[in-house]
């Protein structure tokens, strides 16, 4: 079962409070359904978002074009792009979860990356994964070279 991240401060936003009940009931969908993923773009049809969160096609018209304009939620060839997805959820904090986005985004087809881009400039820029460094144990070296030195002050001292 897929989780999602629901702010409480939701309502707090004047975007949503001016929405009407359609327009906040399918972007709660979208935020909430079982098919959005980590980078927030997935394909789903207009019907069937229409089916499972009970719309007519007028109400899911009039919703999505308002989500539209506000920049909250683009639609585009049956692909939907949640914008703050990403964001609200921040699942990038590990590695593999940065891996996973990268494929995600790396899937979408290019006409609908070059249109989601279109409307939100660089919105779907590649995942930076940052490898984790090797560490190297330099302590035996460390060690080791002190004891030369010390070694080398003996000798002088005994030498003397």
């Amino acid at each position: 079962m897929k989780t999602r991240i629901f702010q409480t401060r939701f309502y707090d936003d004047e975007d949503i409070t001016d929405m009407t009940i359609y327009e906040q009931h399918l972007y709660l969908y979208l935020l909430t359904c079982q098919y959005i993923n980590i980078s927030g773009v997935f394909q789903l049809s207009p019907k069937k978002i229409q089916f499972e969160a009970k719309f007519t096609e007028e109400q899911f018209m009039e919703a999505s074009k308002k989500l539209t304009e506000l920049k909250k939620v683009l639609f585009y060839k049956g692909w939907v792009y949640v914008v703050n997805a990403r964001k609200n959820n921040n699942y990038e904090r590990s590695d593999d979860n940065k891996k996973a986005c990268k494929n995600e985004i790396d899937r979408i087809p290019l006409e609908v990356k070059e249109y989601f881009d279109t409307v939100l400039p660089t919105v779907l820029l590649p995942v930076p994964i940052i490898h984790k460094q090797e560490t190297i144990n330099k302590k035996p070296e460390i060690i080791s070279n002190r004891t030369a030195e010390l070694k080398e002050q003996a000798h002088r001292l005994i030498g003397k």
